[in-house]
């Protein structure tokens, strides 16, 4: 369901299709641009909402339950186990890497706080750089180091993750890509995360295989964050494998 941007947009779309009994709502998925302003909403409305997406600063998820309201964030463990069940590596082992992290907003804020908390160094790109440098003081120093970096720096980086939190290359505007069309010279043990899943293989993703690195495309951390979701709004576990197979299906008849 289309929300226009803003914060007035999302209230209203709350105000209006929450209280519709006939939809018999049990929760709500929420994705950009809305993740902080549904955080907002819901502690104007005094809903629960869990510590940690708080702390994140967005909430992805929303649960409805006799018409109370109840909040939370399950991009933090879908990033996480997308990245650690891909590279074979421990959460702890995070400590070790240096991550570039592409977008400050609330996917990007995910990352760096579950990227921090792990203990990994890491670089924040955004096109605004007051709100990459407002982030990386945020969380500077909480576990991990945090800092900023120009846009523009990011082909020159020397990061051994690379994480595209932003919706560049997302459908229908294919054809982009936080590099740009800049050739990089990434080397075979750097991995590429692109969180967008439509279309499935992203330029970014393109880019980075062209150039020999490790990649992932974003259907992993979809359907983990949905399989964390589905079993909250049904008490039931997430058939994750079919959920999957349901996506990349139907995304690869839209190409």
């Amino acid at each position: 369901m289309l929300v226009n941007p803003g914060y007035e947009s999302f209230k209203a779309f709350m105000e209006s299709f929450v209280a519709f009994k006939a939809l018999d709502l049990s929760g709500l998925s929420v994705t950009i641009p809305h993740k902080e302003n549904a955080l907002r909403y819901l502690k104007e409305k005094g809903a629960e909402v869990e510590p940690l997406a708080e702390r994140i600063g967005a909430v992805n998820t929303i649960v409805i339950n006799d018409g109370q309201l109840r909040g939370f964030n399950s991009d933090y463990a879908a990033i996480l186990d997308s990245i650690t069940v891909r590279l074979q590596i421990a959460r702890e082992q995070l400590k070790d890497y240096r991550v570039a992290v592409i977008g400050a907003g609330g996917t990007g804020r995910t990352a760096v706080t579950a990227l921090a908390a792990c203990g990994a160094t890491i670089v924040i790109y955004n096109r605004t750089r007051e709100k990459a440098d407002a982030l990386a003081a945020e969380f500077n120093g909480r576990t991990g180091k945090v800092v900023s970096a120009a846009m523009e720096k990011l082909c020159d980086s020397c990061c051994q993750i690379y994480i595209n939190t932003t919706s560049i290359g997302m459908h229908p505007k294919v054809d982009e890509s936080p590099l740009g069309d800049t050739a990089v010279n990434f080397r075979p043990d750097v991995f590429v995360f692109d969180a967008v899943y439509n279309p499935m293989r992203t330029k970014l993703i393109a880019q980075a295989e062209a150039a020999g690195a490790k990649t992932i495309g974003g259907v992993e951390m979809f359907v983990r964050q949905a399989g964390a979701q589905f079993s909250a709004w049904t008490g039931q576990p997430a058939p994750l494998d079919l959920m999957r197979q349901v996506v990349e299906n139907k995304l690869q008849k839209t190409v």
